[in-house]
């Protein structure tokens, strides 16, 4: 077995994030005069709205909370629960497709309300194929809230922010793909500047990446999944006996060492078929397995479909 390069938890954090089939899109820039109001239903989709000037209300409808926005202020909803944004926080709901039609053309200027405009506010989402095998998503707070003041990546995040408003305006040759890829640098730049203000908790897969001894085995299972690991291996490499690490990985992962390499491996292989044209026998080699049998039914297992139809399919 090769020596393996160990990675830092942020790129172990990004490697994660890779493999999640992560959509973006925009949907308005808005220039809103009061009185107005924006409802979203339940989806499947993690929302955000950006305060570029002015203010806004967010009331979230299954837990009445409000939160305040002003100028500078990003709101992230990871969970796809109901909620309205508004210029008040009691404003009565106006379905957000009333106010703002579907663009054919991706994310527009759009006008609401009456007089002159007071809030100006940039809207999308984001998606992600694999949201429910991550193991960070489910760790995120119902709302994810960052000012600019608050640290210096929540600065960053503005700065991106700024410039998707400025690309949308512009409207220059080639604007869409440039607000493509700032909206996925800006998931994660969100993920990282939250990361970066809370605390790691001892048991749950942040923690993990946080420990001397487990931190170093998700290292090593991430940069080299396809290493036909062992949990003697793993411990070996990462200064434990073989009992303690399994149970140490069980407590702060919650699952065991190859129960997560297993998922690992199927999110990378669904990478491959979504997005390089190679043979199933590479993704099967690429995935840690020597035949295509066993690896279609890993897959199967993990993901309800073989992975010549879930390539159809995608």
């Amino acid at each position: 077995m090769g020596a393996v390069t160990h990675l830092c938890p942020f790129d172990v954090l990004s490697d994660a994030l890779e493999s999640l089939g992560l959509q973006t899109r925009l949907f308005c820039q808005s220039e809103l005069a009061s009185p107005w109001c924006l409802a979203f239903p339940a989806s499947q989709l993690a929302h955000f709205h950006y305060i570029e000037r002015g203010g806004a209300w967010v009331r979230l409808y299954d837990s009445h909370a409000t939160v305040a926005l002003a100028a500078g202020d990003v709101l992230v909803l990871p969970h796809g629960k109901p909620y309205q944004i508004a210029d008040t926080p009691k404003r009565a709901p106006i379905p957000f497709s009333k106010v703002i039609p579907p663009s054919p053309r991706g994310c527009s200027v759009v006008h609401a309300g009456e007089g002159a405009p007071a809030t100006s506010m940039l809207c999308g989402a984001f998606s992600m194929q694999h949201a429910s095998a991550h193991p960070l998503l489910s760790l995120l707070p119902e709302t994810l809230l960052l000012r600019p003041s608050d640290s210096s990546e929540a600065a960053w995040v503005e700065a991106t922010l700024r410039q998707l408003a400025a690309e949308v305006r512009r409207q220059q040759a080639g604007h869409e793909l440039v607000v493509s890829r700032l909206t996925d640098v800006l998931f994660v730049q969100v993920l990282r500047a939250w990361l970066s203000q809370s605390p790691a908790p001892e048991c749950n897969w942040l923690g993990a990446l946080h420990d001397s001894h487990i931190g170093k085995a998700l290292a090593l299972m991430h940069e080299n999944a396809a290493n036909d690991w062992t949990i003697q291996d793993l411990a070996d490499r990462v200064g434990l006996s073989r009992s303690p690490f399994a149970a140490r990985f069980v407590r702060l992962v919650g699952e065991s060492p190859m129960a997560y390499l297993t998922k690992l491996r199927m999110r990378k292989a669904a990478g491959m078929l979504r997005s390089q044209p190679v043979s199933m026998m590479d993704v099967a080699l690429a995935s840690g397995y020597q035949s295509e049998a066993a690896f279609s039914k890993a897959f199967r297992r993990q993901f309800g479909v073989p992975p010549g139809r879930y390539r159809r399919a995608v």
